[in-house]
């Protein structure tokens, strides 16, 4: 649990210092965006928690695989047996809450900042029980380009922690978004994104989406948001020549929101 500790307190430090706050799409009761005459900052403050099932980059081998493996590399030939063992493979998958603080800064009549974080903790019984810890964080500007619809951007975070090995990646992303109001307070806010990560093996696309509907309770300044999301991402290019899998991240599930905003 000190993970988790130590990366809410960096990411909500890390938030406060850059005046940034939650996702990419604009805020209900805001106008998407387009604050009225007389205009001055506002700050929203957020907690999101999803129910997520997670199909990791951590490729499963069956004995088969395994046998391939161990023979081709005494042959001093491990890239070719990568191959036929991927042909085994069967990913690990599990389910758990992710959760974590957002916080949003409306810096100009049409534009925002915002910083999103989340931390799951995940036990995979496929590899004895393993814990891997899941670390996301997003840094975004965003710009209502109309009342109902805002394009964003900015950097991204993805860590995955475990007893064996740590990977961490960085790297960009680019959406779009929108504020479709339904019925006074209701809003329909879907949202997608595309992303690009990198480390020192990889380069990593993916694709991330939202939809959700929130109420935003003018009188207590509290929106409440449910919803989904699902997040796919996959190694597209690596480093060394010799590697002939590319693995694949997966994740989606329903997720609940709260943000007061000040």
């Amino acid at each position: 649990m000190k993970i988790a500790t130590r990366f809410a307190v960096a990411a909500l430090a890390c938030a406060l210092a850059l005046a940034a706050p939650a996702r990419g799409e604009p805020a209900p009761g805001e106008e998407g965006g387009v604050a009225p005459a007389g205009f001055s900052p506002r700050v929203s403050l957020g907690f999101s928690l999803i129910y997520t099932w997670w199909r990791p980059m951590i490729p499963e081998t069956t004995k088969q695989g395994t046998a391939l493996a161990i023979a081709s590399a005494l042959a001093g030939n491990p890239a070719w047996v990568f191959a036929l063992a991927s042909q085994e493979a069967r990913p690990h998958s599990s389910s758990a809450p992710v959760f974590g603080p957002s916080l949003l800064v409306k810096v100009a009549p049409r534009w925002n900042l915002s910083m999103n974080a989340l931390y799951g903790k995940f036990e995979f019984e496929s590899l004895d029980d393993e814990t891997i810890h899941k670390l996301e964080l997003d840094l975004i500007a965003s710009f209502a380009v109309f009342d109902w619809f805002r394009v964003y951007g900015g950097g991204k975070y993805f860590g995955r922690i475990n007893p064996g090995a740590k990977n961490h990646k960085g790297g960009m992303g680019l959406g779009v978004a929108f504020n479709v109001k339904l019925y006074r307070g209701l809003y329909l806010l879907p949202n997608v994104s595309g992303l690009t990560l990198g480390d020192s093996e990889f380069i990593t696309a993916g694709v991330n989406g939202t939809l959700s509907l929130a109420y935003y309770f003018e009188r207590i300044r509290l929106t409440i948001s449910l919803g989904g999301r699902c997040q796919y991402m996959k190694d597209v290019h690596a480093f060394d020549e010799s590697v002939r899998i590319m693995r694949d991240d997966l994740f989606f599930g329903p997720y609940l929101s709260l943000v007061y905003t000040f």
